[in-house]
């Protein structure tokens, strides 16, 4: 019986998520499983990435102006006539600035959105928040489904969760990471039972690298290797490691 799963993340206008979620949905078997895909924001560059089978569903303009930036959406929460939604954005993010000028402890800011942003229609087998934060949030609080699951991208070894967002990782069925490390992290913040986490790796598909590196790129055609990172420029990406390596590759 063929499975209806959705997949929810705020934007595709790139990221390492937003490429995982790319080459995942391109390995899924559109005879075994039908998918929908609900963005915050549509028009990132790696929308047209989306497979022809992959059902895009419609953008909320109040899901986007209470979730996403400020800057870019608290006007169009106006121009639109959402007066309520403008009004509660704009106080979260005075409320916001406040707390940190004053260096008090940020609140849990999903509770304060999740009451003007409608629920999403349908049920399916499985929802699936592929980015940690709002967007899991969003799949506990607004979509129907029969198991959901959590996706967290990043290590949570140093960072310090509210007592509302373990709350919300516990209601997961399960919860998907992309590393050990990663899991066991979770582990011990979140506290959860290992057997509701799991670990499966970003799909990497190397025709399309070796597509895209042929389409591309300065003429390297000079009997020599070259070696090629792109990364932001973050500790968390190890390009000091890289800078070392390629130090020990020269000297040898």
């Amino acid at each position: 019986m063929m499975k209806k799963l959705l997949f929810v993340i705020p934007t595709l206008r790139m990221g390492g998520a937003e490429k995982a979620l790319m080459s995942l949905l391109k390995c899924l078997n559109p005879a075994q499983v039908s998918v929908d895909l609900f963005l915050f924001e549509h028009g990132g560059i790696l929308q047209s990435e989306i497979p022809a089978w992959v059902q895009l569903l419609p953008e909320d303009p109040v899901t986007r102006g209470m979730t996403l930036e400020f800057r870019y959406y608290w006007k169009d929460l106006l121009r639109r006539g959402k007066l309520r939604a403008a009004w509660r954005r704009l106080w979260m993010k005075l409320s916001s600035d406040l707390r940190q000028r004053l260096r008090k402890p940020q609140t849990f800011e999903w509770h304060r959105a999740a009451p003007l942003i409608a629920p999403l229609p349908g049920s399916y087998d499985v929802a699936i928040g592929f980015l940690e934060g709002i967007t899991d949030f969003y799949v506990i609080d607004k979509t129907t489904a029969a198991k959901k699951i959590g996706w967290v991208h990043t290590d949570f070894k140093n960072r310090t969760l509210l007592s509302e967002e373990k709350e919300y990782y516990g209601q997961f069925d399960a919860i998907a990471t992309i590393t050990e490390a990663c899991e066991q992290s979770l582990l011990q913040v979140l506290g959860l039972p290992a057997e509701k986490l799991f670990v499966i790796e970003n799909i990497t598909i190397p025709d399309e690298v070796l597509r895209l590196a042929e389409e591309s790129g300065p003429d390297w055609s000079d009997g020599r290797y070259h070696l090629l990172t792109v990364a932001r420029l973050e500790h968390q990406k190890g390009l000091d490691l890289a800078f070392s390596a390629c130090r020990l590759l020269r000297q040898a």
